[in-house]
């Protein structure tokens, strides 16, 4: 199937057609396929990420597709809010494409070359639905599996945190260093990261702004409090990272980054009770948890 067989324009209407294909899920190593395509989709917005980061809103979309197959993600934008789409795919896949399409099937952007890492960039001038179409057009292997990825700039994790921020650098901070916060709020974070877990608020709870040192000193971030809480961080590197029990003394979380960046390290402390304020500290240290 030659590029354009799957998606076709409409020439009375100018809107677009697509087939809501054919993805085929049945796989002994369909697993294995869907985390080597976020693995390639982590490269990926490393290479063009830039200071862009994951979108809280939204997973990852990942489908197993035949050659000239396509299929559609939708997604509910803000207006104003920068977007890049970006798209990956396994081993065995030579040519991916990306259309973006509004709620009325018209084409908004697109990336047709010929390769594996689609990107399209968008600013919605309104909110609205919009469909993210990925086609196969070079898979030597079938199903191919392909996935697609949400960032955008940082929005409401850019207001100001709840408790202030602070920059730390390794090796020149006291350590443990620590704050004292109220964790929780009435954001359920598991509906917009099912990896994550914990009740927050829209903005952080505190940022360190860090600074690397030779890199042999983990970051080790951890909460204490008589709640069961969770630990929530967007990296410097834009991805977020999340921890529920696996720090000291039972239901306290920890998140250690093993070779950390310098940059922006937005944090929350959530509560598995919604709603539920609970006293905690957040601790941060290169030696241990807390």
């Amino acid at each position: 199937m030659r590029k354009g067989d799957v998606v076709a324009f409409d020439q009375h209407n100018g809107a677009i057609e697509y087939d809501r294909a054919c993805a085929v899920m049945v796989s002994s190593t369909h697993e294995q396929l869907i985390q080597l395509v976020g693995q390639y989709l982590d490269l990926q917005q490393g290479a063009v990420g830039g200071m862009l980061v994951r979108s809280l809103d939204f997973d990852d979309g990942v489908a197993a597709l035949r050659q000239g197959a396509a299929y559609v993600f939708e997604r509910n934008l803000k207006a104003g809010t920068g977007y890049r789409f970006i798209g990956a795919c396994d081993n065995e896949c030579g040519d991916l494409d990306m259309i973006l399409l509004d709620a009325s099937g018209h084409v908004v952007e697109q990336d047709v070359a010929t390769d594996s890492f689609p990107k399209i960039d968008i600013t919605p001038e309104a909110d609205g639905l919009y469909r993210v179409v990925l086609q196969m057009f070079g898979c030597s292997v079938e199903p191919c599996y392909a996935g697609m990825r949400v960032l955008e700039s940082r929005g409401n994790w850019a207001l100001d945190p709840n408790y202030g921020e602070f920059a730390l650098a390794s090796g020149q901070f006291a350590d443990p260093w620590g704050v004292d916060v109220l964790a929780g709020g009435d954001i359920d974070m598991a509906r917009r990261q099912s990896s994550c877990a914990g009740f927050i608020t829209d903005q952080p709870d505190v940022r360190v702004m860090f600074t690397e040192g030779d890199g042999s000193m983990p970051l080790i971030f951890s909460a204490h409090s008589t709640a069961d809480t969770t630990l929530i961080i967007n990296g410097a590197d834009g991805l977020w990272y999340c921890d529920d029990d696996g720090g000291v003394l039972g239901l306290n979380p920890m998140l250690i980054f093993d070779h950390p960046l310098s940059g922006q390290y937005d944090i929350w402390v959530g509560n598995l009770e919604e709603g539920r304020f609970a006293p905690a500290h957040l601790a941060v240290s290169e030696h241990s948890s807390q």
